[in-house]
């Protein structure tokens, strides 16, 4: 997948930048995409920001703000809405305007 040329703290630094810069109505960001499901390829260029996230069904790094805990358990909660694994339920929420969901522009690696 994607090397980090400027080394594992790049992601560390890139994580604190997604959390200062993320929207209030944003419930899940993903921190990483594999590489095909980008908006576009990654490369390094801090300062990191989020962009829409495009749709993915795959949750390998993402970060989940309080309000989407709150939302996602109470969408877990309600049987009607559970019917797939979670990592899709995440994309079919958003594309049905249940979850708010970000990217970390590709940008940061």
């Amino acid at each position: 997948d994607v090397a980090f040329p400027n080394g594992p703290d790049a992601f560390r630094d890139a994580v604190r930048d997604v959390l200062a810069k993320l929207p209030p109505t944003c419930d899940l960001c993903y921190l990483y995409l594999y590489p095909d499901h980008w908006p576009r390829p990654p490369k390094t260029a801090p300062p990191v920001d989020t962009i829409p996230a495009p749709r993915t069904w795959c949750l390998l790094a993402y970060l989940v703000t309080r309000r989407g805990a709150a939302t996602l358990l109470a969408l877990l909660r309600d049987q009607a809405h559970v019917y797939a694994p979670v990592d899709c339920l995440v994309a079919d929420w958003a594309d049905r305007g249940l979850l708010s969901l970000r990217c970390a522009d590709a940008d940061f690696f």
